[in-house]
């Protein structure tokens, strides 16, 4: 029995060490469970006599089914059983690989997109307020300090690596990705911290974008902290719609002449609802996943 992943750029990984390096998690059966079921990714299982996939039709890349269909077109007389999941996993017998590709092509065009309306809900956060509290003495005597390396661990251990360092310039209006944390899932390489992207402009989703760049510029220009609860549908070039909900604290550590360094530091909370109820029941599917980001 062999097992196998095909990722969202439709390259095929051994489930296993590639995997781990890919996602920089434990390779275990849940980390294979978050690839495909958050990130795109396809689970393929070859036994003697069968083959069995596993794929999530909502968040599936254009590139991963084409290199699963690929896969199963040189694969045309084995039996193919189908797992998708679709608010619960389910599961199809497929007898031959033309089949199975007619109901893949089925699952697919059942995806759900979000509504367009109001992509961005902000709530004041009365936690991310606590937590800036609890964390703001530490941070501060770091930066005091100079101290970077220092004050990086402590953001890591106070945030669970889910904090951004940006440098906004308020007359000219550009903000700059200084340092990041560990614990961003790996969803936009900006957020990932691929050495070779540093800057707002490079994230995909232009409107979540825009509004990240504004906030950044508000609280630079302004001088005051910013707590929000967010609940907002975001374009993700690895996944596509995704609602995402998160905690966020957003506040200046310094400021040089027009220049002022901020950090944002969030954390996951599904719990956060700020969407009216017709809406929910248009995305249910999109409640079901959850990610922080800066």
């Amino acid at each position: 029995m062999e097992r196998w992943l095909i990722d969202d750029f439709g390259n095929a990984l051994a489930s296993g060490s590639d995997l781990s390096d890919r996602l920089g998690v434990p390779a275990t059966q849940e980390a294979e469970d978050y690839a495909i079921l958050n990130i795109g990714f396809v689970g393929i299982t070859e036994r003697t006599n069968s083959i069995h996939i596993r794929f999530r039709p909502d968040i599936i890349s254009d590139r991963a089914v084409i290199a699963l269909l690929q896969f199963l077109l040189y694969n045309p007389g084995r039996p193919v059983v189908i797992s998708f999941f679709q608010d619960i996993w389910k599961i199809e017998h497929t007898p031959n690989a033309r089949v199975a590709n007619a109901f893949i092509a089925y699952t697919l065009e059942t995806k759900q997109s979000a509504p367009d309306e109001r992509r961005i809900r902000v709530a004041h956060s009365v936690r991310a307020e606590q937590r800036w509290v609890q964390a703001e003495s530490f941070v501060r005597l770091a930066v005091a300090k100079g101290d970077e390396i220092g004050l990086h661990d402590a953001l890591n251990s106070a945030f669970a690596g889910r904090w951004t360092m940006f440098d906004t310039d308020y007359q000219v209006g550009t903000t700059k990705i200084v340092a990041r944390g560990w614990g961003y899932p790996p969803i936009d390489r900006v957020f990932r911290g691929s050495p070779d992207v540093n800057r707002l402009e490079d994230v995909s989703d232009t409107i979540y974008r825009q509004w990240v760049a504004d906030m950044c510029l508000e609280v630079a220009m302004s001088q005051r902290a910013r707590f929000d609860d967010v609940d907002a549908i975001v374009t993700w070039p690895r996944v596509g719609e995704m609602r995402t909900r998160y905690w966020r604290a957003l506040v200046p550590i310094w400021a040089h002449g027009n220049l002022c360094r901020l950090l944002s530091a969030s954390g996951n909370d599904s719990g956060i609802d700020l969407r009216p109820k017709r809406v929910e029941e248009v995305s249910d599917v999109l409640s079901r996943v959850g990610c922080g980001h800066p």
